[in-house]
């Protein structure tokens, strides 16, 4: 997991000069939670992530996780999860297996979080 906390263009631009073969990582904690400021071309080619993980709040006054930053996870065919539609994301780690991303929502199904599609009608 690269845990990337804050940073913007400038952090990943240093991380991406200096340490560019050590960034490569199965899980991504999106940088500055998916701001217009972060997760730059660049930065995500030498990460390549197989998951993109989004920590943001319900309704943010900022707007994250910015639509074109999930865009450019999305076109390298990234598996993304935000908090904010998932809730609490669980990552499982075993011995010579991919991990295993799950999310409270998902494992935790409850009526008032039903979809209509999810629902088979009985007539």
């Amino acid at each position: 997991i690269l845990l990337t906390g804050d940073i913007e263009r400038l952090a990943e631009k240093i991380l991406l000069k200096y340490h560019a073969e050590r960034l490569s990582s199965t899980v991504l904690i999106a940088p500055h939670h998916g701001s217009k400021s972060s997760s730059t071309e660049a930065f995500i080619t030498a990460v390549s992530p197989q998951y993109v993980l989004f920590p943001v709040g319900y309704k943010n006054r900022f707007g994250f996780p910015k639509e074109s930053i999930i865009d450019r996870y999305l076109k390298r065919k990234i598996n993304v999860f935000d908090t904010s539609n998932e809730g609490a994301i669980h990552v499982l780690f075993k011995t010579a297996k991919p991990p295993s991303v799950s999310s409270f929502r998902q494992n935790n199904v409850m009526f008032w979080s039903w979809r209509e599609e999810n629902v088979s009608h009985v007539e």
